[in-house]
C-alpha cells in the first residue's frame, strides 16, 4: 500500500482546483463535446482526447464524458455529475 502524504494531497487537490478556476471554459466545453460526440458515434476518441487534454480536461473529465456517451453514468460512484451538461 502507498501512503500519500497528507500535505502533498492537500497541494494536488488546490493545484487542480486552481486548474478548474484559470483554464479556458469555453474551449474545454468545445473540445468536450468533440470528444462526447465522437465516443457516441464509436469514432476513434483518442484524437478528441488529446484536443480535450490540450485544453486541460482532467482525466476524470475525460473518461466521465466517453463513459456518458456509452449510456453509463459520468461518475461510477454516482456522487458526480458532469460538469459540462
Amino acid at each position: 500500500m502507498q501512503r500519500v502524504p497528507e500535505q502533498s494531497a492537500k497541494r494536488q487537490i488546490q493545484e487542480v482546483i486552481e486548474l478548474k478556476k484559470t483554464r479556458d471554459a469555453d474551449r474545454l466545453r468545445r473540445a468536450v463535446e468533440r470528444l462526447r460526440e465522437a465516443a457516441a458515434a464509436g469514432e476513434n476518441t483518442i484524437p478528441y482526447m488529446i484536443e480535450a487534454t490540450e485544453a486541460q480536461a482532467t482525466t476524470a473529465e475525460l473518461m466521465g464524458t466517453v463513459r456518458e456517451a456509452y449510456g453509463y453514468s459520468y461518475d461510477p460512484m454516482n456522487i458526480i455529475e458532469s460538469p459540462f451538461r
